[in-house]
């Protein structure tokens, strides 16, 4: 309902989907959709990009192209994801930034391009706008935090672009 009717959220509250629900709007105003269209190519541009970001997340891990072909095709047909990607609801938009942040902790830890450790902080921020329940990967994103410690300059970026994100995300309803 608020796509379709075009006013772009200005609060972020636990259930309000803030990024999801301004990006579907973005699509309705740029290529002239209804609400039910924007909100459905969001939900299938997202979840499209999610399949690829597993193929990409496993073929980081070492695995032959083989495996991670097989990987995000289980990933794409599996049960939770098809049936979130049937509807269109916030939940693909969510898995393609919670698998943009898992490439980034996984390519932190097999390259040497330290660049992956304060994008990490970056998409793991954006998608506490997504969906709330993101707030539960904290402790994972903290202890990976700590064990590039010694990284203290992209250490302390990643914790500094992360901890912003979040605070913004309370400070945005006194605006």
């Amino acid at each position: 309902l608020t796509t379709e009717l075009g006013d772009f959220a200005t609060s972020a509250t636990a259930t309000s989907h803030f990024l999801y629900v301004n990006t579907a709007i973005l699509i309705k105003n740029i290529f002239g959709l209804n609400g039910i269209e924007a909100n459905k190519v969001l939900v299938i541009l997202s979840g499209a990009a999610s399949v690829v970001l597993v193929y990409f997340c496993v073929l980081s891990l070492r695995a032959t192209q083989l495996m991670s072909i097989v990987a995000a095709i289980v990933f794409g047909f599996s049960f939770s994801f098809w049936r979130n990607a049937e509807i269109a609801e916030v939940y693909t938009y969510n898995s393609f930034w919670i698998c943009l942040f898992f490439l980034c902790l996984i390519r932190s830890f097999y390259t040497d391009k330290k660049i992956y450790i304060i994008l990490s902080g970056l998409f793991f921020g954006i998608s506490l706008w997504v969906h709330i329940q993101n707030i539960l990967l904290i402790p994972a994103f903290l202890l990976f935090i700590y064990h590039f410690r010694q990284e203290k300059k992209y250490a302390f970026t990643a914790l500094v672009l992360f901890g912003s994100l979040f605070s913004f995300l309370f400070i945005l309803n006194y605006l």
